[in-house]
């Protein structure tokens, strides 16, 4: 776990924190976490979010956005995407100890397989150069590229990765086991595409694709058809969002980092992005909404900037 930083000590401190959160009292916070970097720091989140908030599961949360029930006070949903393994090994056990629901939203196509997410893969081999857009580009800044280029590019360059062997740890992925314990415990599963496109850089028919695949390998696993879906990185398209109306989901959040309503569109509902290994000042700051609240006007300021 890494230190808090002057503004995390600030934001999360008490009488800023409490601040937010009574000006912000009428949202409620779905928090999206990836992996438990540090068990020890996510159980200090956990036993502060049971203490002082009021843990709700994705239903209530698709319920209370249908307006057929309410959330209580101080409502906070807990979120994981893509299946990382260690969410089930050391994650679920601090959740059940605090009775804390969650949903984890998985891509189908790595469960069980062992092979690595795309930009896994590509970190893994940090050595290995591909040219897009002009510059020639590894590692973390060639992920960052293959974000904004078409998928069937993005592909492409991945196979031109993946002929050169990993010099560098590749992470385990979820297996049968592991989702069946985590489906098991109650907690929820969600769709997050068959296999992590950006779905916004997807043609229609692809996007169709990535999330009916997913949908029906859910329905068979989970033995109801699921209606919790989380855009990889965030991108919703239209596209997608009409397929998951007419697949009957009820929910859809971004990766926006901004506080929920129960007034948004289903299909574009906020999350607040949080860091399993954080320390407790800078959860406490996130979760409040001190620190959304800071991150926006840092984003409007340079919107306005990049405008100019």
């Amino acid at each position: 776990m890494t230190g808090s930083s002057r503004a995390d000590r600030v934001l999360g401190s008490a009488p800023v924190a409490l601040t937010a959160a009574t000006i912000g009292r009428h949202r409620f916070r779905t928090l999206a976490y990836h992996d438990i970097g540090d068990p020890a720091a996510f159980a200090r989140q956990a036993q502060y979010l049971a203490e002082h908030w009021h843990p709700v599961s994705g239903a209530q949360v698709a319920d209370a956005v249908a307006g057929e029930g309410e959330l209580p006070a101080r409502a906070v949903w807990v979120t994981f995407d893509d299946g990382r393994p260690d969410v089930v090994t050391d994650g679920l056990p601090i959740l059940e100890e605090h009775g804390i629901p969650a949903t984890l939203y998985v891509c189908p196509s790595v469960i069980d397989s062992g092979d690595p997410f795309w930009w896994q893969a590509i970190e893994a081999r940090p050595a290995a150069e591909v040219t897009v857009g002009g510059v020639a580009r590894s590692g973390r800044p060639l992920v960052q590229a293959l974000k904004v280029v078409p998928d069937a590019e993005r592909r492409a360059v991945l196979e031109q990765v993946l002929e050169q062997p990993a010099t560098e740890v590749v992470p385990a992925q979820m297996d049968r086991e592991q989702l069946d314990r985590w489906i098991a415990s109650g907690r929820e599963v969600g769709n997050h595409t068959w296999d992590h496109p950006i779905l916004d850089r997807c043609t229609r028919a692809h996007q169709v694709e990535q999330v009916r695949r997913a949908h029906e390998w859910l329905a068979e696993v989970l033995g109801t058809p699921p209606d919790l879906f989380a855009y990889p990185n965030g991108d919703r398209t239209e596209v997608t969002a009409s397929e998951l109306f007419r697949l009957r989901y009820r929910t859809a959040p971004l990766f926006d980092h901004r506080l929920s309503s129960v007034d948004q569109e289903p299909f574009a509902l906020s999350r607040l992005r949080l860091d399993a290994a954080a320390p407790l000042d800078r959860a406490r700051a996130i979760v409040s909404g001190s620190h959304p609240a800071v991150f926006d006007v840092v984003r409007r300021i340079r919107g306005r900037a990049s405008a100019a």
